[in-house]
């Protein structure tokens, strides 16, 4: 939950990883446990999929992923920020292509065998 009281929330520039900082604590244990979180997680990408699929509103689903998200960055004191960064450098030069319905590294070994197969 964010504190409204903040003027800094105010400012429509704020960033994501900023905004986070005003974050209220979590007071439910069972989010703050990382476990716990990461199982509610995915649980939730589950109903995102399904939402999706479906074509059903996804506001929450989202906003539920994010909630477990900031929970797990808190457990171990890291920054949403870190995290976008150290997937973005992962990720960056990977060159992937779509063949029936998969994602494959171009980079992967045996992948002219692969595609013929």
């Amino acid at each position: 939950m964010l504190d409204t009281n903040d003027n800094h929330l105010s400012d429509a520039n704020i960033t994501f990883d900023a905004r986070l900082k005003f974050t209220k604590a979590i007071k439910d244990e069972r989010v703050a446990d990382p476990k716990i979180a990461a199982q509610w997680f995915f649980k939730n990408i589950s109903q995102l999929a399904e939402n999706v699929s479906t074509r059903k509103d996804i506001k929450a689903d989202i906003g539920s992923l994010l909630i477990y998200l900031t929970s797990l960055t808190t457990s171990f004191q890291l920054s949403m920020k870190e995290c976008f960064e150290s997937s973005f450098n992962e990720i960056k030069d990977s060159k992937e292509i779509m063949f029936d319905g998969v994602m494959i590294d171009e980079s992967r070994e045996n992948i002219q065998s692969q595609l013929l197969f």
